[in-house]
């Protein structure tokens, strides 16, 4: 990766405009974690091309600080207007910032530039949610979903805007008429089994799973929620039977071979799950989700050097991934191998900060190698480069040793949010009461 880095740098730094180039070197470093390069080859490709629209399209697509994003794309913006992407960047960003009013703002502007598809639509619906406006959210949540049944955001929203079982199931019933009159690609009808399944009586769900067998015979999604719902009531043979069917149909969805290892385990036969786990990632590598499960059962039989084998394996397709690197932590603590799972711990938080396991086990592993200090590095590490994120004062409040530290960080965590997060009291707790500040 180190090569392949050294490579695009060259190309890019003979050609830096050229998109293609340009993309590849950046997405080097992504992969290779080096956003703090990356961040700044950016931010100097803006300081010495302010007039150039392209660097502010690289920077939407690559920098990870919403205040530098904010700071930024307002230029971009100026010099191409009808650029969507800029827009969407740059309201994520605001959102990302809990500016919520200035989101919506951007929002109205660009909805109204634009050509105000669904995707488009949603987009206003979700800032209109984040200020509070329901009604107006749900209202253009409905509207995209008029238009695209799929529409994830919007499919979002008409859940998210309801508080009771009937407007939930009302909100269930406006889907499944859109589902009749348009051809979901998949997002609405996983909507409506997700939700339904929790809301619905049996009798609903199978006229649900009926209408896919007809209607959406030759979907590969139809044969796996058909599945899950004969498992749900128990009636493993016939989920057995409907995935064989699937698998027949699309022997190349990695999902078909998951969803039977899910029964497999849940009849107890681990040998056979751990099979069908290995059929599904032979067809894909990368799927953390069936990699963690199928360590889990290695787990189960006591293989924990094959368990640990399998993460690796999987985090040679998703070295960004947070969590796959805290599986192979817990792992390489299993087997002793503290400096393996230090070194993972460390790449674990980095990667997705909010981790309270994550930090216990850090503060706990750099105390029994006697380097205790790594643990609060890192956290200056973070709060040096993502100070807009909480969580990253938060635990440096945590591991810090004096009273005046840990206030000071938990004065910068305050102003990090705008509303009270369960371990808000705790910290308050510290401060006035002098106890040890919880991760939680």
């Amino acid at each position: 990766m180190e090569q392949a880095c050294n490579c695009y740098y060259q190309l890019y730094s003979d050609a830096p405009f050229i998109t293609d180039i340009a993309n590849l070197y950046f997405q080097s470093l992504s992969k290779f974690g080096a956003t703090e390069k990356l961040n700044l080859e950016l931010q100097s490709l803006i300081k010495q091309h302010p007039k150039i629209s392209s660097v502010y399209v690289y920077a939407a697509n690559w920098h990870n600080d919403p205040q530098f994003l904010v700071d930024n794309l307002v230029t971009g913006l100026a010099l191409r207007p009808d650029n969507w992407f800029l827009h969407q960047t740059l309201i994520n960003a605001y959102l990302q910032l809990n500016q919520y009013p200035e989101a919506l703002k951007q929002a109205q502007e660009a909805y109204q530039r634009h050509n105000c598809g669904p995707f488009q639509t949603a987009f206003l619906a979700k800032c209109y949610y984040y200020c509070n406006d329901f009604e107006q959210a749900t209202h253009l949540a409905k509207q995209a979903l008029n238009i695209d049944v799929d529409n994830s955001t919007a499919l979002w929203l008409i859940t998210a805007t309801t508080s009771s079982r009937e407007e939930k199931q009302n909100s269930l019933a406006f889907v499944k008429q859109l589902l009749l009159k348009q051809h979901s690609i998949d997002s609405g009808i996983w909507h409506y089994w997700h939700e339904g399944q929790h809301l619905l009586p049996e009798s609903e769900l199978q006229d649900f799973v009926d209408m896919l067998l007809v209607r959406y015979h030759n979907e590969w999604f139809t044969y796996c929620i058909a599945a899950q719902f004969y498992s749900q009531f128990h009636k493993m043979d016939k989920a057995i039977e409907i995935l064989n069917t699937g698998q027949e149909k699309f022997p190349l969805i990695p999902r078909m071979y998951s969803e039977q290892a899910d029964i497999e385990l849940a009849i107890g036969d681990i040998s056979a799950a751990i099979e069908s786990t290995k059929k599904a990632l032979k067809i894909n590598p990368s799927w953390d989700t069936v990699a963690k499960k199928q360590s889990e059962l290695y787990e189960k039989q006591g293989n924990l050097n094959q368990a640990l084998q399998t993460i690796a394996d999987c985090l040679s397709h998703n070295s960004l991934d947070g969590i796959l690197h805290g599986f192979y932590a817990d792992y390489a603590l299993k087997l002793n191998k503290k400096q393996e799972a230090l070194t993972h711990l460390k790449q674990a938080i980095r990667f997705n900060i909010d981790y309270p396991w994550g930090w216990e086990q850090l503060q706990e592993i750099t105390a029994e190698l006697g380097v205790p200090e790594q643990a609060f590095e890192l956290a200056n590490e973070l709060t040096t480069h993502q100070p807009h994120l909480a969580p990253t004062w938060r635990f440096k409040a945590f591991l810090a040793d004096d009273r005046q530290t840990k206030s000071a960080a938990l004065n910068r965590r305050f102003n990090a949010i705008q509303w009270m997060s369960p371990a808000t009291p705790n910290c308050r707790n510290y401060i006035h009461d002098k106890v040890n500040l919880p991760l939680r």
